[in-house]
């Protein structure tokens, strides 16, 4: 599959544009709050965690990106919501290392909404499934950014970070195409890249968090970035739309854990950078709030009520609480489509 097979009317994009310019007066009101900052701004705008010499990961404002980098070379897996990209690209601190290419994990705006920046200068790489999604959901990349300006306005010294950002995307955007944001490179089920040496490997199994999930696996530094597959002590979100399928996420988990040891540093989507133990317990996730729907329905419980009434025992402190009740009718909606007579 291939961008140039695709096409999008501009004027799907144009749509959403104008969406952004009602974003006007808040950007200016986050310019004025920007004026006020404390003195002494943060030295970073992401909480970077460093797992090797070589690779740490940016945490907030989208899903979990990765940065490595190797001799000469770099990599960035995941690239944040539209609105932070550039200030991530700031903070990657590349040193005399060049980037190499970007790695989308899925489609979803959060881990894609920066590609724009990069698709000119890099490739930037996804299983071919994702294309098409990236093209068709402008919509979602305008949400991000009416998202960012709301998240800021309670954080001066993060707003004054990104005003300029804000402004400056404001601008662009009406001169953006969907094509801007497509990845310009894809595959099928693998793919190998060479990062200053390094070997890294792309993955896809089949239906996970979507019909379009990868992992990275970089076997030299025992690091692997599962994309959403893993959701680290949080709700996991089930794209039904976007092709999710709970049964074939298991089977892209355990393709994973395969390939892990006891030292295995894992990276999710979102929440905490964990170990195999994370992949365990997303399988055990599933298994335990599956089995759990599938009684309920046995016992009569509609569809509501599984959604509304249902608090899955043993996941009480976990984050991503708004996920729940999506996650809940997503496993219902499987079980019930796999039943002679679901009720609901």
């Amino acid at each position: 599959m291939h961008c140039a097979n695709i096409r999008v009317s501009r004027r799907v994009f144009l749509g959403a544009a104008v969406g952004a310019a009602a974003l006007a007066p808040a950007i200016r009101a986050a310019e004025a709050r920007a004026a006020f900052t404390m003195p002494h701004a943060q030295a970073t705008f992401f909480d970077w965690k460093p797992i090797s010499e070589k690779s740490r990961v940016a945490i907030g404002q989208g899903g979990n990106a990765l940065v490595l980098v190797s001799g000469s070379e770099a990599l960035l897996v995941d690239c944040k919501t539209s609105p932070y990209v550039p200030i991530l690209k700031r903070e990657l601190k590349l040193g005399t290392a060049k980037l190499a290419a970007v790695v989308n994990t899925h489609h979803h705006a959060d881990h894609t909404g920066g590609n724009y920046v990069f698709v000119e200068t890099v490739p930037v790489i996804a299983q071919e499934l994702a294309v098409s999604r990236v093209l068709t959901q402008t919509d979602r990349y305008i949400a991000t950014v009416k998202q960012a300006v709301m998240e800021l306005a309670s954080d001066k010294e993060k707003a004054a970070m990104v005003a300029d950002d804000f402004k400056a995307l404001h601008a662009r955007f009406a001169e953006l195409n969907p094509k801007d944001f497509a990845p310009t490179e894809n595959f099928k089920t693998e793919k190998q890249l060479n990062i200053g040496g390094l070997e890294v490997r792309l993955t896809h199994v089949g239906p996970g968090h979507t019909d379009n999930d990868l992992f990275v696996h970089i076997p030299e530094l025992n690091i692997i970035h599962a994309g959403d597959l893993l959701f680290s002590k949080r709700h996991p979100y089930i794209d039904r739309d976007g092709g999710a399928d709970t049964a074939a996420w298991r089977r892209s988990l355990a393709a994973i854990i395969a390939l892990c040891d006891e030292k295995t540093i894992v990276i999710p989507g979102h929440g905490d950078i964990t170990d195999i133990t994370g992949l365990r317990t997303q399988v055990e996730y599933f298994d335990q709030v599956g089995a759990k729907v599938q009684t309920a329905i046995k016992n009569g419980m509609t569809r509501k009520e599984i959604v509304t009434k249902m608090k899955p025992v043993g996941f009480d402190g976990y984050g991503g609480s708004q996920n729940l009740p999506l996650t809940l009718g997503a496993i219902y909606d499987e079980a019930a489509a796999a039943s002679a007579s679901p009720k609901r």
